[in-house]
């Protein structure tokens, strides 16, 4: 997947931003499905996958209070903090509106976006990110860090078809398991 000849640049670089959901405590802003904004954690987070079977909702209110902490459609999420740091998804098409907590996330290049999530399960991608891990106790990974992490990236030709073949073949996986 990966070539000598593609140029290694930082992250930042080719994303309109690299951030941090809030941070904080969000369990005064829980409500009730029907009334509220569905908040991503790090529980929610799986290797290539966004799990929404135990997803909180928060408020209109606090949503629109946490602008910096909304995600789009395209956005990689990035577990910083836990047993499952590292983990790493894209959010779906067809969400809707959606805020984060304590998740980097970054903003590529639309055509980009598939690439570097699967760039970041790989187990290259894996090593890139936890080198940059801090702490001694329990490991966090900092938005900072993540932004800057060099990485190697395809011509849009390139990434296109590469994230063709490893979504194809994604499909039959799935197909298979069920």
């Amino acid at each position: 997947m990966i070539s000598d000849n593609w140029p290694q640049v930082k992250l930042n670089t080719v994303c309109k931003r690299v951030s941090v959901g809030y941070v904080g405590t969000t369990t005064p802003y829980f409500c009730e499905e029907s009334q509220g904004v569905p908040l991503i954690r790090s529980q929610n987070v799986r290797p290539g996958k966004l799990d929404l079977s135990d997803v909180k909702y928060v408020t209109p209110e606090f949503h629109e209070k946490s602008k910096k902490s909304r995600l789009q459609a395209g956005d990689i999420l990035i577990v910083r903090v836990g047993q499952n740091r590292g983990d790493c998804c894209i959010v779906p098409e067809g969400l809707g509106e959606i805020n984060c907590a304590n998740v980097v996330f970054a903003r590529p290049r639309p055509y980009l976006s598939q690439f570097l999530g699967y760039f970041f399960r790989s187990p290259l991608g894996q090593h890139i990110l936890l080198s940059v891990s801090t702490g001694s106790a329990q490991g966090v990974l900092n938005t900072t860090a993540i932004a800057g992490l060099e990485i190697p990236v395809p011509s849009r030709d390139e990434a296109l078809a590469i994230t063709a073949v490893l979504a194809s073949l994604d499909d039959k996986i799935d197909l298979l398991h069920r």
